[in-house]
């Protein structure tokens, strides 16, 4: 946030946008699956979590974009009533991107492909305060 404004992402922000060309796509930011609230991650139900205990969050901004093919990403932005409530939601969503089968990469970010079949699901994660952001691009293992 910036003077009161949640920034958005760019498309040319998102993993391998020179290969994947993405685009803003207003209809999808309005769809269901775009809405929902961490621990759940991926595109179309790729990896499920389960909330156990964790806070919705106060307020949440999502944009949709699409890329070339199949390519699908998310931007969440989400405010918690507080420092704790996002932990929670970190830790919470780094368990179900660990049990839906990604790794870990050495910078914080995860990727694989879910369950080990389907589409790549690249993850990255930031968090300020009682605010979190995470992008999420999902696309074809050969784009």
């Amino acid at each position: 946030m910036s003077r009161g404004t949640v920034q958005n992402l760019k498309p040319s922000d998102l993993p391998m946008d020179n290969v994947l060309n993405w685009e803003v796509d207003d209809k999808s930011a309005d769809g269901e699956d775009f809405e929902v609230a961490l621990p759940q991650a991926g595109l179309d139900g790729v990896c499920n979590g389960s909330p156990g205990g964790i806070e919705d969050p106060q307020q949440q901004f999502t944009s949709a974009f699409t890329g070339k093919g199949d390519a699908k990403a998310r931007y969440r932005v989400s405010q918690y009533a507080n420092a704790d409530q996002s932990l929670d939601a970190i830790r919470g969503l780094s368990q179900t991107l660990r049990d839906c089968g990604l790794k870990e990469q050495k910078d914080g970010s995860y990727s694989g492909m879910p369950n080990s079949n389907g589409p790549r699901l690249e993850v990255s994660v930031r968090h300020w305060g009682n605010w979190v952001g995470v992008v999420e691009a999902q696309y074809s293992p050969t784009p």
